[in-house]
């Protein structure tokens, strides 16, 4: 995912069950950003913590067997040598979500994203930031289609996707007054949020 300041904060992905979207979203954030950037304290999600650390045991088995590091189950703990980590987090109802707000992490992961319904997306989201000045905070989300949020994922990234907007990259806090130039020369007169998704499927499994 690209470094750049007004680089995406937002990437969903998803499909059909068995696609691979687990592994990928565990990769990128372990391949990925955590060996970019030293210190990083990423958060994944998912509901049910029996499946989330059997997941994620399954893949760390594939994904990092030739990567430095160290797994304690104990702690649903990953850490690397350059001080990056990952925490395996769960919910089960919507106000699990509770326990994390007022924590910052540096990234964020949330596993089949429309198990979890829009609001406590949208709270979650708010512990997405960061102190490093040289990191842009970002969330990964994956899911299936169907779910109690299929709509607020819709219209999150499907819906720009679609209508060509998906990589608008004007950070979300911004509000103007009056006309302002995107990075993709897109005129705006409100606030925007970054979206972006990967591969064509999504779309299609959305429809």
């Amino acid at each position: 995912v690209s470094q750049s300041r007004y680089g995406p904060s937002e990437i969903g992905f998803g499909g059909a069950r068995g696609g691979g979207k687990s592994a990928s979203l565990i990769a990128q954030i372990g391949l990925d950003d955590c060996q970019r950037r030293a210190g990083l304290k990423c958060l994944i999600l998912r509901k049910a913590a029996k499946s989330n650390l059997e997941n994620f045991q399954d893949n760390r088995l594939k994904i990092f067997s030739n990567i430095d590091h160290a797994f304690i189950p104990s702690q649903k703990l990953m850490t690397f040598p350059n001080g990056s980590r990952i925490l395996i987090g769960h919910f089960q109802n919507d106000k699990d979500i509770d326990n994390y707000l007022g924590l910052e992490y540096d990234v964020i992961g949330i596993e089949e994203a429309t198990t979890l319904t829009a609001q406590k997306q949208k709270d979650i989201k708010t512990c997405n930031r960061t102190s490093k000045l040289d990191w842009r905070p970002r969330i990964y989300c994956n899911t299936n289609p169907g779910g109690v949020s299929h709509a607020y994922f819709k219209t999150r990234f499907i819906m720009p996707y679609r209508a060509k907007k998906e990589t608008n990259t004007t950070p979300e806090s911004t509000t103007t007054t009056e006309s302002t130039t995107t990075t993709e020369s897109t005129t705006t007169t409100e606030s925007t949020t970054t979206h972006i998704v990967t591969g064509k499927q999504i779309g299609r499994a959305h429809d």
